[in-house]
């Protein structure tokens, strides 16, 4: 799970505040695993781990990310082992900048050299400081009816294609980063040196 929150907290509201993640995190968990919810604990963090992030939120100057991952692959059954990681929440993108762009071939391969493209925007945002989703590690979001329309029409389309990925509302360091695509058809040059030759 992830969640943010605000500065200025006192030692007990930090407290409370990375409990209540912990708790959430453990219902969540419950959930995930079909049991009901009898108030037992599942999830387990270092006692440690916790104390270090009550103490980085009591001492924030900006609002924290908190996120409680997995410390390992977690079987039905177990105890469900996690750390606790806090960021500073930051601006990171604003409205309609661009992550990335790139020119790809138009035609058969679209899909492949979308979905490479794609991977080169989650890296991009990653380096700029979007924390990765905790469960899938991804970082953008693209709604599929418009990825699917991105690789159809590029599919159809001849010669080098400009691609750019742009932001789709400002952004910060929590994510996720909301994706559009604006794809362009490049001229083709050949076509422009036939014509002054002849």
């Amino acid at each position: 799970t992830q969640a943010v929150v605000r500065n200025g907290l006192n030692h007990n509201d930090a407290r409370e505040a990375v409990n209540n993640i912990i708790e959430d995190t453990n219902k969540l968990v419950l959930r995930r695993l079909g049991v009901e919810d009898h108030g037992e604990t599942v999830v387990y963090v270092d006692r440690q781990n916790v104390e270090v992030a009550i103490s980085k939120v009591e001492e924030a100057k900006t609002p924290m990310v908190i996120q409680v991952v997995a410390a390992g692959n977690i079987i039905a059954g177990e105890p469900a082992v996690a750390t606790i990681h806090v960021y500073p929440q930051q601006f990171i993108y604003k409205n309609g900048e661009v992550i990335h762009s790139a020119v790809m071939d138009g035609g058969p391969n679209a899909q492949s050299a979308m979905l490479q493209f794609l991977k080169q925007v989650n890296e991009k945002a990653r380096e700029k400081g979007i924390i990765p989703d905790s469960l899938s590690g991804d970082i953008g979001t693209i709604p599929g009816d418009d990825l699917f329309t991105a690789i159809r029409r590029i599919a159809t389309m001849h010669g080098k294609v400009h691609v750019e990925a742009y932001v789709d509302g400002d952004t910060y360091s929590s994510g996720p980063v909301h994706l559009k695509l604006r794809i362009t058809q490049m001229p083709d040059f050949n076509d422009k040196a036939k014509m002054q030759t002849n």
